[in-house]
């Protein structure tokens, strides 16, 4: 078995495709895998639809990859209908072992293949099933659209990779996955060369010049609905004064809504407590800054900003929704989603009781241990190995 797994390393040829360059959860993890994949001796291409950090640090990586113009976040068919042809025309010329689809509109590639010779095996990740949540906002024909083209094309898949039980569930409800064809691989996490607390208060200070001497509550996020940043300014806004005028909340990112936050946190006359210091270049270094990391989505796959917070064994607070009571286990504080109240009693509690704190932060750093990369990479490895060995 050796020799054979030796063999799969030396020569398998993998192809990711990802449709935007950015560095979201699905770019993390590509770019994680890629890398890994690489030093283990397998030749990695990644295909996406645009440049961004992504594809930069790939590019730096030494990672080969491939563009696409047609390869787009959109549910214009005949759009997605180019891309098919695009990808064929690349997969006549390159040779794969494997290709791992990324995202919903990579996944319109798998008509491409109808009719190759030597026809690669698949897979596609679904790193959040955002569209059959419960929360998620977008009309009622953009959810129907995604259905369909899941119901559609993921038969021709070969193995469908769920991030949380939580997705596979919610997939076998709507009858996505064939029997046997759905696996379940958490998101792994690498470990983070952390900036010490007063260096990294002292550089996040130089974005924002906030108070000193004061419980800093935190978060790194995307300003956008799923996301539920609206809400944590909402609770914000509630608590007891006595509580409010010992922290201050601090929010990493941007995104669409920014404007919009920037506006309900004038109207709050919060301006002195949360600050918005919009999208920082490696933001987890800086995690130990914080006391305590909050997380208030509508929606969730497995967020690699809450893995990174149990890297940095904080104590955590975050909505109960998809694969975040998985990852969390008891290691974490978890309210219902957009419950204002509930939020607000469980950070209320976490706010006056410095030894909960300190207990929750010992047992993310034991919870955590679960979810580093190595082992992730080994189990991804090993389903790519059998689909090589059944071709």
């Amino acid at each position: 078995m050796s020799g054979a797994s030796n063999t799969h390393r030396i020569i398998m040829r993998v192809l990711f495709l990802i449709t935007k360059g950015d560095l979201g959860g699905a770019q993390r993890s590509v770019f994680l895998l890629s890398q890994g994949l690489k030093k283990e001796g397998y030749n990695i291409c990644v295909g996406s639809g645009e440049k961004g950090y992504l594809t930069d640090k790939l590019g730096k990586s030494g990672i080969n990859i491939a563009f696409f113009k047609n390869l787009k976040r959109t549910s214009n068919l005949f759009a997605n209908c180019f891309f098919v042809f695009e990808l064929r025309k690349f997969l006549k010329k390159e040779k794969f072992e494997i290709i791992s689809f990324n995202s919903t509109n990579t996944l319109f590639g798998i008509l491409g293949l109808w009719g190759l010779k030597n026809k690669p095996k698949t897979v596609f990740t679904v790193h959040g099933s955002s569209f059959l949540s419960p929360g998620f906002k977008k009309s009622k024909i953009l959810k129907l659209f995604f259905l369909l083209t899941m119901k559609f094309l993921l038969p021709f898949v070969d193995k469908i990779v769920f991030v949380s039980e939580y997705d596979k569930k919610l997939a076998e409800k709507y009858k996505l996955v064939k029997n046997d064809q759905g696996i379940v691989i958490y998101n792994g996490i690498e470990y983070i060369d952390f900036l010490n607390k007063e260096e990294a208060i002292k550089g996040l200070r130089k974005i924002k010049n906030f108070p000193n001497d004061k419980l800093i509550i935190g978060t790194i996020t995307r300003l956008e609905y799923a996301k539920g940043n609206d809400i944590l300014i909402g609770s914000i806004n509630k608590l007891p004064r006595e509580i409010l005028d010992k922290c201050i909340f601090l929010i990493i990112g941007d995104g669409p809504d920014r404007e919009a936050l920037k506006l309900q946190i004038t109207n709050y006359k919060l301006q002195n407590c949360i600050f918005l210091l919009g999208d920082i270049l490696e933001a987890s270094k800086y995690l130990k800054a914080f006391d305590i990391f909050i997380m208030a989505s509508r929606y969730e796959g497995m967020p690699y900003a809450l893995l990174e917070a149990m890297v940095a064994n904080l104590p955590i607070i975050a909505s109960n929704v998809g694969g975040i009571p998985e990852l969390l286990g008891d290691s974490g504080m978890m309210f219902e989603a957009n419950n204002m109240d509930d939020f607000i009693s469980n950070l209320t509690n976490l706010i006056k009781d410095r030894l909960l704190r300190e207990e929750l932060s010992k047992k993310t750093s034991l919870q955590i241990k679960k979810f580093f990369f190595p082992e992730k990479l080994k189990e991804i490895k090993n389903l790519f190995i059998s689909l090589g060995d059944s071709k």
